[in-house]
């Protein structure tokens, strides 16, 4: 698992999205409890322009870690950026308060 998720944050790095969707996909395969691994997923995948698989991934990675606030982050930028801002806010107010069923 840590071969794979090192290796798709290295291609995240050098823009390369689609390799390291490829091996955060195998990571999440061995790991799926891995709330990051679901982060770099969406990360990957934002930046191919696949919101809608981004966001699911971003929300898998809040499901997993409902304290996550990298994912609670970019899942809130993803929404507003997708023209959800009163959703977005809900996210990212959850986050701040550290309630994520708010």
């Amino acid at each position: 698992m840590q071969n794979w998720f090192m290796i798709a944050t290295t291609h995240i790095a050098n823009c390369r999205f689609e390799d390291a969707l490829q091996n955060i996909d195998r990571a999440i395969e061995q790991k799926p409890e891995n709330a990051m691994a679901h982060c770099i997923r969406g990360i990957a995948l934002k930046s191919l322009h696949r919101p809608a698989e981004a966001l699911d991934s971003y929300r898998m990675a809040l499901s997993v870690d409902p304290s996550n606030l990298i994912a609670a982050n970019d899942l809130g930028i993803l929404l507003y950026h997708l023209g959800q801002p009163a959703k977005a806010m809900e996210v990212l107010e959850s986050a701040i308060s550290g309630d994520p069923h708010r």
